[in-house]
């Protein structure tokens, strides 16, 4: 894609079942510093597009070290981000109800800033190992429903927080009270280290789900990150497959 002069790029994954019916679209963001081939491979949303039928598109950040800009007045990700959609509508067709957003790390704040400016374009979002913004350009009035992931030990970004950036916890409750969910959550699952809380009676049903891995780092659960920093008593990517395809835009 060409984008205020310069190229941008995004790895496409359409599975070999695509006919002309319309497909849903997950677009994955990579963490810092990592690339689209990374993120395809660390994720597996390729191979369960394959067997679930829907397509994925990796996009790439920008700079050495390739980043999201998600704060300030810098909107040129969410803008390329935006074009990516209809850009891979134009080669397989595309059901625009049904366009999701995740991300890991640098990419799950990502998510988040889309889940504040984008609601018109994505379904529902699903951050992982992220900690988080207040912004004050938020759209009002629209649901965003959400599921979420965060290790009790990660280092990088975590789990209560750091500097200006709060936590997962905070943000899922922000997203709760924004979708007009019941105020206390519920446990819905809990599974050795892994534990899940639910904000539920939400208006239109756009619930929101946050995982939570005692214990656990940085990471994508379910991956082939290391055992010492992730779970493989969750398989984050079937998760939040079963989840997105709840909603429709």
């Amino acid at each position: 894609l060409t984008q205020d002069g310069n190229e941008r790029r995004y790895l496409l994954h359409i599975p070999p079942q695509a006919t002309r019916q319309a497909l849903p679209l997950v677009i994955v963001l990579h963490g810092y510093g990592s690339n689209p081939e990374q993120q395809e491979q660390l994720s597996g949303f390729s191979a369960l597009a394959d067997k679930s039928g829907f397509a994925v598109a990796y996009p790439l950040g920008t700079g050495h070290k390739p980043q999201w800009h998600f704060i300030g007045h810098d909107d040129r990700d969410e803008y390329f981000i935006r074009a990516v959609v209809p850009d891979v509508g134009a080669q397989v067709p595309i059901d625009k109800r049904r366009v999701y957003v995740t991300g890991i790390s640098n990419g799950a704040q990502m998510t988040a800033r889309l889940a504040c400016v984008a609601p018109d374009i994505f379904a529902a979002f699903a951050p992982v190992s992220g900690n988080y913004m207040d912004f004050n350009d938020c759209k009002t009035g629209t649901t965003t429903p959400a599921i979420l992931f965060h290790g009790t030990n990660d280092r990088i970004l975590p789990y209560s927080g750091r500097f200006k950036q709060f936590s997962p916890q905070h943000w899922a409750e922000q997203r709760a009270v924004q979708n007009g969910c019941a105020p206390k959550p519920l446990i819905t699952y809990r599974q050795a280290e892994v534990t899940a809380q639910s904000w539920r009676d939400c208006r239109q049903h756009a619930e929101v789900i946050f995982y939570t891995l005692a214990g656990k780092g940085h990471s994508w659960p379910g991956s082939t990150m290391p055992e010492r920093i992730t779970s493989q008593n969750l398989d984050a990517t079937q998760v939040m497959w079963d989840f997105f395809s709840r909603y429709t835009r």
